[in-house]
């Protein structure tokens, strides 16, 4: 089956009336209803089967096993970064995340991929990232977003275990070396690309466990 969404249900979907959640305005209210948001999407996607990866991606704990050895431009970023990549990879693998539910997920479920028609969603989009993976990644990247309120509307509909929780930081760090690795693969590091590495340094040295 070819890699491709169908947006019939969406249409239904998006025509439910949700407060609006616009990023300059984030009362926890809101915030918790953009996690049910995202839960919602998830249960619609849930019923995707079959179709197997899309083509150049893999699942996030997949990613972070690819540790690169070979050297690679980059100096001083590229080694602290690569050390990163290969503590993620470890807590993952401690915590058992090749065993958490995967399914089709969004990618970059942020407030701005969100569109509103006064005070009812309109639209999801920017699937340009979706690919199969663990669930718990998309909540990990929202909730770097939103805060933990995001993820406590998304619990309220769409239930992770302690385990998937107790990972949301580490997975969000996964999500960002994956950016790291796709950096990497391009031919030599510019100006621009250094400062991208500089961006992917400060957000997996940054720390936010989940505070349920």
């Amino acid at each position: 089956m070819a890699w491709r969404l169908s947006i019939r249900a969406w249409f239904s979907y998006c025509s439910r009336s949700f407060p609006d959640d616009q990023p300059q305005t984030r009362p926890p209210k809101q915030l918790r209803r953009r996690g049910r948001i995202l839960a919602e999407l998830h249960r619609e996607l849930s019923a995707i089967t079959g179709i197997g990866q899309r083509s150049g991606w893999q699942r996030s704990d997949e990613v972070v096993r690819s540790v690169l050895a070979d050297s690679r431009p980059g100096g001083e970023l590229v080694r602290r970064l690569t050390q990163h990549l290969e503590h993620v990879a470890e807590r993952l693998r401690a915590a058992g995340a090749s065993s958490f539910p995967t399914g089709v997920i969004h990618g970059d479920f942020i407030a701005q991929n969100l569109l509103f028609q006064g005070d009812k969603l309109s639209g999801v989009i920017d699937f340009d990232s979706a690919h199969l993976d663990l669930r718990a990644v998309d909540l990990a990247c929202a909730r770097r977003s939103g805060g933990d309120e995001v993820a406590r509307g998304y619990l309220e509909i769409f239930p992770l275990a302690d385990s998937e929780l107790d990972c949301l930081d580490d997975l969000w760090r996964a999500s960002v070396l994956r950016y790291f690795l796709q950096i990497l693969e391009r031919k030599a590091v510019t100006g621009t690309e250094a400062s991208e590495l500089e961006w992917c340094l400060r957000q997996v040295e940054k720390t936010r466990p989940f505070n349920r």
